[in-house]
């Protein structure tokens, strides 16, 4: 049953929100997990940042434009859904099924997922479209109402794929390109008719009265959206032509020169997607002895390295980190570099060092974190995969059992009928041989100068060492044949290791 007073306020509610005609570009990098969006309009005295964009750090980002929302709830849909992971494509359907006005608006959403959605309303002011795109690792949806034509949104594109350099740098030439081509219309020409000079008008001096740019970086601050916006963080670039009239210059003009002025701040300034940490050996084996140093480079946005002496560091797990390793001191290397030791224990799995570098200016999240995997030890493991007959060459066995084993008696067994099924050697312990006559002479000729060490204790470190060292010629008589090792403690039998194989060649 349809309630229809409910449904006369809903409707009086988006017929009488303000129309806020722009263009905007909501683009997101996903390489460095960057999530940005510009905007501008001709809307007079203004805080644009307030009104249009959603920012979702480590998520995606939104522009809702045209005629406002001015109860925020399709913003915090929007911030909702990617925030929950939702496809773009998803949270626009509900946007369609919960919001009577859906034709008056206009949206652009993009997420770092690799997926964009742009829409434009059939009651959004002309010139009105929107299309996305990707290039390389960006993902973007442009679009506009009430601008001079397509060409704004064409330009903006060309500009954003063509443009060398990062983010920002992209985006302000984009806005820059969307300006030349007369942005939103009611600056240059007739309100009622915005698109009647051109695109672009032959002679403007406006092409938006406020603007702004907003990039979200890894680490930036998580703000849901509140009393002044979906877009209210502390974040990477919050660069802002805010109350801008018809007497002020243009409002990306105004940008451009708060754009460079930022830009020369961070001259000299650790920046995040410039620098890099690494590993010097990305895989340890997890044996509570190897260590690896991971080296951090420090760069500006031009590439420069950061020589800040007085650089202070923090160094943690990231989320979904293993936690097997525990860091050193950051220590300084010198030119840009600094470093911090790892040591292997016995756990494996793969750990993420987030890294945060504070140099003088905003606290700056190294981005993607340090990985370091940590591959699990066999109990027992060969220095070699063959030895040749003729030659009297031996084998090196290498014994790891844990610290939890150290000091137990253990014993070294082999066998030439292979590995499978194995031979049950005590209730639940089964020792991967197949036992044979082989395996009486390795007994018999334990510890003796053919099979050396291969009955005793493990040291306190819970490792040994044991080997097999035949004459020339002894195992002439089995080329070809797969010797196998493995060892079992005794007193009690409750552990046997993993079996190797050794081939038998010429």
């Amino acid at each position: 049953m349809f309630r229809r007073p409910l449904l006369v306020a809903a409707l009086t509610a988006f017929l009488a929100a303000p129309a806020l005609s722009t263009w905007s570009i909501v683009v997101v990098n996903r390489a460095t997990g960057e999530v940005a969006i510009a905007c501008a309009t001709c809307v007079e005295g203004i805080n644009l940042a307030t009104a249009v964009p959603v920012i979702r750090v480590g998520r995606g980002a939104a522009a809702a434009q045209s005629y406002l929302d001015d109860t925020q709830r399709n913003r915090r849909a929007i911030y909702a859904g990617l925030e929950g992971g939702l496809d773009p494509l998803v949270i626009l359907q509900n946007l369609s099924q919960s919001d009577p006005g859906h034709q008056t608006r206009q949206y652009g959403i993009v997420d770092l997922q690799g997926r964009a959605v742009t829409f434009t309303g059939t009651q959004a002011g002309a010139f009105a479209d929107g299309l996305t795109g990707v290039d390389g690792d960006l993902i973007y949806a442009i679009q506009g109402n009430v601008i001079t034509g397509m060409p704004v949104l064409v330009a903006a594109e060309q500009a954003l794929r063509a443009t060398p350099g990062d983010l920002a740098a992209k985006l302000m030439a984009a806005m820059q390109a969307a300006r030349a081509m007369g942005g939103d219309g009611r600056c240059s020409c007739p309100t009622t008719v915005p698109t009647g000079c051109g695109a672009p008008p032959p002679s403007f001096t406006h092409s938006s009265y406020v603007a702004h740019i907003i990039i979200a970086r890894i680490g930036d601050q998580v703000r849901p959206c509140g009393a002044l916006g979906c877009a209210m963080g502390q974040y990477f670039a919050k660069l802002e032509a805010n109350w801008g009239l018809p007497t002020d210059p243009d409002a990306v003009v105004r940008l451009q020169g708060l754009y460079d002025t930022w830009r020369q701040s961070l001259i000299g300034r650790t920046d995040q997607v410039r620098s890099v940490a690494f590993a010097e050996r990305a895989v340890l084996p997890a044996d509570r002895f190897s260590r690896t140093r991971v080296r951090l480079r420090l760069n500006d946005w031009q590439g420069t390295p950061v020589t800040n002496a007085a650089a202070s560091f923090t160094v943690r797990h990231a989320a979904g980190s293993a936690g097997i390793g525990q860091p050193s001191a950051v220590t300084r290397i010198g030119n840009g570099e600094w470093a911090f030791d790892v040591q292997a224990t016995e756990r494996a799995g793969l750990d993420l060092y987030e890294i945060v570098v504070q140099d003088g200016g905003r606290p700056v999240q190294l981005h993607p974190p340090a990985e370091l995997r940590f591959e699990a030890v066999p109990a027992l493991q060969a220095d070699r995969a063959s030895i040749s007959a003729s030659r009297g060459e031996g084998v090196l066995l290498r014994l790891d059992g844990g610290l939890a084993r150290a000091q137990r008696e253990y014993v070294m067994l082999l066998g030439l009928s292979g590995t499978a099924p194995g031979t049950l050697v005590a209730p639940g312990v089964a020792v991967p041989l197949n036992f044979d006559d082989a395996t009486a002479v390795g007994i018999e000729l334990l510890n003796t100068p053919f099979f050396v060490s291969a009955w005793g204790r493990l040291q306190s470190d819970g490792r040994a060492l044991a080997a097999l060292q035949p004459l020339p010629g002894t195992f002439a008589d089995i080329l070809g044949y797969e010797l196998s090792f493995a060892w079992v403690t005794l007193q009690p039998i409750d552990f046997a290791s993993n079996a190797v194989s050794v081939r038998i060649a010429p």
